[in-house]
């Protein structure tokens, strides 16, 4: 990242970044905590910008603190390499320490992973924004999306999420519920850069097209990270993941996409749940407003045409606005499926 580059953004962080909600329980960096959760650990590089990383090394002592397996579909390109085809963004809502011995426990049912996980700044500790720790291999499955899908990758084994798509965790509170609306917690500039450097490495080494950069909630209805405050444009514009600039975003409303059919005059619930089923969201257009799909309209929503406005968020308005529809057009006219 030139340093320009880095200002900019971080000028354009700090105008929604709030205290962290977290409250660490010891007073220690990475390092210490590692050292305390018993995790062999060593400072590595990654990527060709030599990004430095906390590698937490595999545990041959107690293996159930090894939250993967080794199904991975290979690369067609790279031999050695797993054939990742995506990466997912979630949030923790644990702080640190706990995200990390949930994700290490040693247990043989239930565990849950993710490749790497970027920290946020917490009060009363000393844990710095954007440390970026790697628990799972490259080489090998984390288990982070779940029964999920997306652009027809679902189920599971060698044919789900979780065998294409790297994880990627952000230390972060996730919401509270007030007055009927989730309020959520902002994300730390830092962490944001640091996220970027990381997911310009993946995206480059694995040559991950835009559309396959999503959310948690972008992929199941059961979720609902990262969240509306994630900032999407600000990875867009680095060459990390999908969205329309303002320009185009403009034409497509009058119409610009060459699309099949034009917008209809009103919303069109209909509409918006067949564009949102071709740009790749796991979902029956045919089923109209069923729980799942009221839920990833409202993930379209928060990655898309409310990111960063999360009060602009209908509380109750799930049919497909004039912004919901012009968002979604363009969106499958940019970024066709295979």
């Amino acid at each position: 990242m030139s340093s320009k580059i880095s200002l900019s953004i971080r000028g354009w962080m700090a105008l929604i970044i709030g205290c962290s909600l977290f409250q660490s329980s010891v007073n220690a960096g990475v390092p210490e905590i590692l050292d305390e959760l018993e995790l062999k650990w060593e400072r590595q590089s990654f990527g060709a910008s030599q990004l430095p990383i906390y590698a937490v090394h595999p545990s041959t002592e107690t293996p159930n603190r090894n939250h993967w397996d080794d199904m991975v579909v290979p690369s067609q390109t790279l031999p050695d390499s797993p054939g990742w085809k995506g990466i997912v963004n979630h949030y923790t809502v644990l702080g640190l320490t706990d995200t990390l011995r949930t994700f290490t426990a040693n247990v043989s049912d239930g565990r849950v992973s993710s490749h790497f996980v970027v920290t946020q700044r917490e009060v009363e500790g000393d844990i710095k924004a954007g440390e970026i720790i790697q628990l799972v291999p490259e080489s090998k499955r984390a288990w982070h999306a779940g029964v999920s899908g997306w652009r027809g990758i679902n189920g599971g084994g060698l044919a789900g999420i979780n065998a294409s798509f790297l994880g990627i965790e952000h230390v972060n509170a996730g919401f509270i519920q007030a007055s009927g609306r989730r309020v959520y917690s902002p994300y730390d500039a830092d962490q944001i850069l640091a996220s970027i450097a990381l997911q310009e490495e993946v995206v480059r080494k694995y040559d991950i097209a835009p559309s396959y950069v999503v959310g948690h909630d972008d992929i199941t209805e059961r979720k609902q990270d990262p969240g509306p405050l994630f900032p999407w444009e600000v990875f867009f514009k680095k060459g990390v993941g999908a969205y329309l600039s303002p320009e185009e975003l403009s034409q497509s409303m009058v119409p610009y996409w060459s699309v099949k059919e034009p917008l209809p005059q009103g919303e069109s619930v209909e509409f918006q749940l067949s564009y949102m089923a071709r740009y790749g969201y796991d979902l029956d257009p045919r089923a109209l407003l069923t729980p799942k799909n009221i839920a990833l309209i409202e993930a379209f929503r928060g990655h898309f045409s409310c990111n960063m406005r999360p009060k602009a968020i209908p509380l109750s308005q799930h049919s497909g606005t004039r912004q919901d529809m012009a968002w979604i057009s363009g969106l499958v006219a940019k970024y066709p499926r295979e």
